[in-house]
């Protein structure tokens, strides 16, 4: 199961989801979410905030392709047509616009 103790969310407040830092792992269990659950419970009510922290969680956790993080997000209650927009609009190669990548075979990871 994977532990997210180590996702550093900063204390002060009003937070941003580009704030909390995702450190890598190796990938998770499939199926063990209650981790994610807590993690999205911390976002707060924000659709935005709660599809950006559950891409960047499984992109930090080895789930790394669109159809995986979308599959995860549904079953974590979050529109499936939601998180692939956030996904497919935060991808790219500037870091001044985008969160992440994507290769050739359509494997996500964290822009550098």
């Amino acid at each position: 199961m994977s532990n997210f103790a180590d996702i550093v969310i900063p204390a002060a407040a009003p937070i941003s989801v580009a704030d909390i830092v995702v450190p890598s792992r190796p990938p998770s269990p499939a199926g063990s979410y209650a981790d994610l659950r807590e993690l999205l419970d911390t976002c707060g009510r924000n659709k935005n905030d709660r599809a950006l922290a559950l891409i960047s969680a499984c992109i930090g956790d080895g789930i790394t392709t669109k159809s995986e993080i979308v599959s995860v997000g549904a079953r974590l209650g979050l529109n499936p047509r939601h998180v692939a927009a956030i996904l497919d609009q935060d991808t790219g190669t500037n870091p001044e616009r985008h969160r992440w990548q994507r290769d050739g075979k359509g494997t996500y990871s964290f822009l550098n």
